[in-house]
């Protein structure tokens, strides 16, 4: 009967999918363990990410519009042209009354975007106002450009494999790293919903557990 249910299951979510969570000589049962583990990892990783991605682009957007003079700073000549065209990119989902109204095309700026604010191109123009504004709160040696471009970077990957449903529980040591820079860079950026996003903050106690909450579950459902 295990066989039996583990299989159909299998089969809903393909062979090439589950078998990303099996070690070889392991069955479908443990796969699928793994599975629902990962699965729930990636929905208690989801709030941080939300909240950091938010605070990262309200953080910078205020730093540069106040710098600028200009809710609409990126009109102006500061980026680059791929990044201007980001910029149209996202207006073009507003409906045209909404063109001019820096919140709505916040809103719909790609995290990417914001990330970008630290490459090296604009490491003389750009980097400098947001280092003393939206992460002065970052202390030394981490208030560098290097280094908060590289952790973002490595974020937005990160945000990217979770949002897409990837398999993220096979390297602990790089989950465990990106949960704490996550939560090291909301920190910096807001302490106060730093606070609000440690209220619903399941990923510790979702990472301890590994698989075990599941097992007498889905062996109580293949039973019945």
């Amino acid at each position: 009967m295990q066989g039996l249910f583990t299989q159909l299951v299998a089969e809903s979510l393909s062979e090439e999918r589950l078998g990303a969570y099996r070690y070889s000589g392991e069955t479908h049962f443990d796969a699928l363990l793994r599975y629902m583990w990962n699965a729930e990892l990636g929905a208690a990783l989801y709030t941080p990410l939300q909240h950091l991605e938010i605070a990262l682009r309200n953080a910078m957007h205020q730093t540069l519009a106040s710098h600028y003079g200009s809710a609409l700073w990126f009109d102006g000549n500061c980026l680059t042209k791929y990044q201007t065209g980001q910029v149209a990119k996202a207006r073009g989902k507003l409906q045209p009354e909404d063109h001019k109204r820096a919140g709505k095309i916040v809103a719909e700026l790609e995290f990417g975007f914001w990330t970008a604010l630290f490459n090296k191109s604009y490491a003389a123009s750009l980097v400098p106002v947001l280092l003393n504004g939206a992460f002065g709160n970052v202390v030394k040696p981490y208030r560098d450009r290097g280094y908060l471009a590289t952790e973002l970077n490595e974020i937005r990957k990160f945000r990217n494999r979770v949002f897409h449903h990837e398999p993220i529980w096979k390297r602990l040591d790089i989950l465990r790293k990106r949960y704490s820079s996550i939560m090291q860079l909301l920190l910096w950026l807001s302490p106060s919903l730093f606070e609000v996003a440690r209220i619903t903050d399941r990923f510790p106690e979702v990472y301890r557990q590994g698989t075990a909450p599941y097992k007498s579950s889905l062996l109580a459902l293949i039973k019945d």
